[in-house]
């Protein structure tokens, strides 16, 4: 029985180590990048330094849109129009047109594109149509492997699941000492027993918020796989039908023909307003305008006592006639808009106000520093005198390649700011700003390959993440005159905030990387 125990243990350990090891790299980017797209507001609010309106809260009209979409080109007929607003000191209409731009040339796919709520006029048009759509959203990206051509969503969602079996092994593991070890913190035992104590201590404070995010990162990563059974079995392999099954809302519909007239949209969407009261978040959907098809979908999520982390209702309306094709309340929501709505709410963290957004971003840190001390104790454990020289170069190079993915990435995202703010306004200004992005990190990888040492490697990485955080908001002050005290003096908090917050990274990584003195034992030498 002892055997079979210890048999199992080791199954489970080896299982755990070898899921960690092989998706570290790769989750480690999926967090620390993930733990700014917490912040889209603050972030696209400093980097385009949105104007702030005279009305707060505004009444939206979406025939206006409509017919400005129309009248400047862009193809909304047999297409969706989606619209929300914004309502926060800069307010905004945010509008996505699924399509593409009839007289000018433009990448397929959703053109963002924001209104000013009073002269609906754009702002920043000629970045948000043309050339730019910001840092978040390439971080936004880089936080799902984007950059990567077709497979990188999959993969990011592979990892999530292997990133599941680590969690779910690694409690079966350290089960029976899970408490004793949490409560033990021993810094003379020397730097593997630092690394092993802070890996198990910090990993079971991150259980719940790791395992939110193993399931819900594979769900968004891999459900499309996950359907393909559905698409051949239920719709006889239509995929598009499917989506407009399980969300009415991003789907499209075949186009009937064309009358000569639509109804207006407004009274619809004030009526729908008024019956759902208070709400958190509303959104429009206008699909194949212009056709006897076309209808408009109006889903919100609602603010309820009772059941306001998952209150949402979806109304959806016949903009030929303007009768009422369906109605979906909060009293009886279906079960895959009320999952939809829990993970939604669960990933992107739109619940709990700025106090959970922060609470999410240091844990994402955490994760991150777990994964690190993983990695250290793996390395150590295979540091050892008895190794050949040809396993002492396998470690150290595997060590190297470990140490400067990982620990390049807070250079590059502080250096993304920076270019964010010093590239002018170009016609190829994301792809630019992308090739310095990767080119910086590519040559501190080089580096941390050519000296193999986590001490330096870890130096370098404070040193240029602290230059860099402390001149965004110099530079940011240079180039749009939003100084730290101007920003305040003006309301502009969240470029206040993104300022502050870089300028006392940087400033505590300088710091660190000065009393950093190499008394531990290297790891790669």
């Amino acid at each position: 029985m002892k055997e079979e125990t210890k048999r199992n243990y080791n199954v489970f350990f080896n299982i755990h180590t070898v899921s960690g090891i092989v998706i570290s790299v790769v989750l480690y980017i999926v967090f620390f990048a993930g733990a700014f797209t917490i912040f889209e507001e603050p972030i696209n609010d400093w980097e385009f330094e949105k104007e702030t309106t005279t009305e707060k809260h505004f009444k939206t009209d979406y025939d206006r849109i409509l017919t400005k979409l129309i009248e400047d080109g862009y193809h909304v007929s047999s297409n969706t129009v989606r619209i929300n607003e914004v309502h926060d000191t800069k307010p905004y209409i945010r509008v996505l047109v699924l399509g593409e731009k009839v007289h000018d040339t433009i990448k397929k796919g959703w053109a963002s594109l924001k209104f000013n709520p009073i002269t609906y006029e754009y702002i920043n048009a000629e970045n948000d149509t043309v050339t730019s759509k910001g840092i978040w959203y390439f971080i936004y990206r880089l936080h799902f492997l984007g950059q990567i051509p077709r497979i990188g969503l999959y993969l990011s969602g592979l990892v999530s699941l292997f990133f599941l079996f680590a969690i779910v092994t690694g409690i079966v593991v350290h089960w029976k000492k899970i408490v004793s070890n949490f409560f033990n913190f021993r810094p003379w035992a020397g730097f593997k027993a630092i690394w092993t104590d802070a890996h198990t201590v910090l990993g079971v404070i991150g259980i719940p918020f790791q395992f939110v995010y193993a399931i819900t990162g594979a769900f968004y990563g891999l459900s499309v796989l996950l359907m393909i059974p559905s698409v051949f079995l239920l719709f006889d392999g239509n995929q598009q039908e499917l989506l407009n099954t399980i969300s009415p809302e991003n789907g499209t519909f075949k186009s009937v023909e064309k009358p000569e007239k639509m109804i207006s949209i407004n009274p619809l969407v004030y009526k729908t307003k008024s019956e759902i009261g208070t709400y958190e978040y509303l959104r429009a959907f206008i699909k194949n305008y212009g056709d006897k098809s076309a209808n408009l979908q109006i889903t919100a999520t609602v603010n309820d006592s009772k059941r306001d982390f998952v209150g949402t209702a979806s109304y959806s309306y016949k903009l030929s006639d303007g009768s009422l094709l369906s109605k979906d309340t909060i009293e009886n929501n279906e079960y895959n808009s009320s999952l939809t709505m829990v993970f939604a709410r669960l990933h992107f963290v739109t619940f709990g106000g700025n106090i959970v957004k922060i609470i999410y971003f240091l844990l994402a840190l955490i994760t991150c520093f777990v994964i690190i001390t993983g990695v250290l104790i793996w390395l150590k454990a295979r540091d050892k005198k008895t190794n050949s020289k040809k396993q002492k170069r396998f470690v150290r190079r595997v060590g190297a390649w470990y140490m400067g993915i990982c620990l390049g990435i807070f250079p590059a995202i502080a250096l993304l700011f920076v270019l964010a703010k010093t590239v002018p306004s170009i016609p190829n200004k994301d792809r630019l700003i992308s090739t310095v992005f990767f080119s910086f990190w590519a040559i501190f990888i080089i580096y941390s390959l050519v000296v193999k040492n986590t001490f330096k490697i870890n130096k370098m990485a404070l040193i240029t993440a602290g230059v860099f955080g402390i001149a965004i908001p110099i530079v940011n002050g240079i180039t749009t005159q939003n100084w730290l005290w101007l920003s305040f003096k003006n309301g502009y908090y969240n470029m206040m905030v993104v300022d502050i917050f870089w300028f006392f990274t940087g400033a505590l990584s300088l710091i660190i990387a000065i009393k950093l003195k190499q008394k531990s034992p290297k790891l790669i030498t």
